[in-house]
């Protein structure tokens, strides 16, 4: 089980590891959602820890983070594209 903390929330629960972390986060959050296809910053989040712990970023993602002059870094992530493989992650949005 992967371990999840938003610390804008000071929220932290489990989910399955190598699941999609969006539907986790809006029913464990008041994380606001998205389109669920990676073409909008609705749910930008930032990774603050652990982001070896995720899937790497999709063409649609660095496509999407660009277009809204976000860097392309690991830290800055569409939550509806992130996929938690394992481990211990922190973010906040």
């Amino acid at each position: 089980m992967a371990k999840i903390t938003i610390k804008n929330e000071n929220v932290t629960f489990e989910m399955p590891d190598n699941t999609r972390l969006l539907p986790y986060l809006m029913s464990n959050s008041a994380f606001p959602g998205g389109c669920e296809d990676g073409s909008s910053t609705m749910c930008a989040c930032v990774i603050l820890h652990g982001e070896d712990n995720l899937n790497a970023k999709t063409q649609a993602e660095i496509t999407t983070l660009a277009n809204a002059g976000l860097p392309n870094s690991k830290k800055n992530r569409l939550a509806c594209q992130v996929i938690v493989l394992k481990g211990e992650i922190e973010l906040e949005y």
